[in-house]
């Protein structure tokens, strides 16, 4: 294929300075080559709801990217790293090739996962054995019921919702209900999840100035009283 105004590689001055997360649920999302590496992120996107698309060995196809919002290339066969590249800029998908800096719009960073609690390290990727050791370290201090104390969190905030007040108001009434990290960490880690919830809703609501139920307030009172 000849392309005289094929997309050159960004430059990279400052790759990936902008971290962000990406909703892939429901969209194409096309993995090229074959091996374990292109296994490991088809299984990771399939898990994070995409529609994934994966080539046999050597039978990539510029078809594949119609209606594709996202194409990796793991370098495991025989495709063109430069001809994907063009073919995605073309068609404005994004793209990652493993181990291609240069021609990639986007990098896997290192996750530590604790249920909805995602934590990302990246080093723009001048140094993945340096992620991973971090994210090893990560992995052993960051609390199991952390991911359990952010559902705990997220029925709080269903509960007040609507938001009624100025938004700095919001947001340090949420700060606040925070301040009992440790002790929110303890209820979850111990199986009460909703004695934490309704802790959040009331510090919150407290905060806020909101007029609770009262049940609300005695399921507070006994969250003093969990032992």
């Amino acid at each position: 294929m000849t392309n005289d105004t094929a997309p050159t590689a960004p430059p990279t001055g400052r790759t990936f300075a902008f971290p962000v997360s990406l909703d892939v649920a429901g969209r194409r999302c096309v993995v090229a080559g074959a091996g374990p590496l292109a296994q490991e992120k088809a299984q990771a996107l399939r898990e994070a709801g995409a529609d994934v698309v994966e080539t046999p060995a050597n039978a990539f196809d510029q078809r594949l990217l119609d209606d594709a919002f996202l194409l990796i290339v793991s370098g495991e066969d025989d495709t063109d790293p430069q001809q994907a590249f063009a073919l995605a800029k073309q068609r404005g998908v994004l793209i990652n090739i493993l181990d291609d800096i240069p021609h990639c719009d986007f990098a896997f960073p290192s996750i530590v996962t604790r249920g909805p609690v995602k934590v990302a390290i990246s080093t723009a990727g001048k140094a993945p054995a340096l992620s991973r050791r971090v994210r090893l370290n990560l992995e052993e201090h960051l609390p199991d019921a952390l991911g359990e104390v952010a559902e705990a969190y997220a029925q709080a905030r269903e509960a007040l919702l609507p938001r009624v007040e100025p938004f700095d108001v919001w947001a340090a009434a949420w700060r606040k209900a925070l301040d009992d990290l440790d002790g929110l960490l303890e209820l979850c880690a111990r199986g009460h999840s909703k004695t934490a919830a309704a802790q959040i809703t009331a510090t919150v609501g407290e905060a806020l100035g909101r007029d609770l139920p009262t049940e609300t307030s005695h399921r507070t009172t006994r969250t003093q009283q969990v032992a």
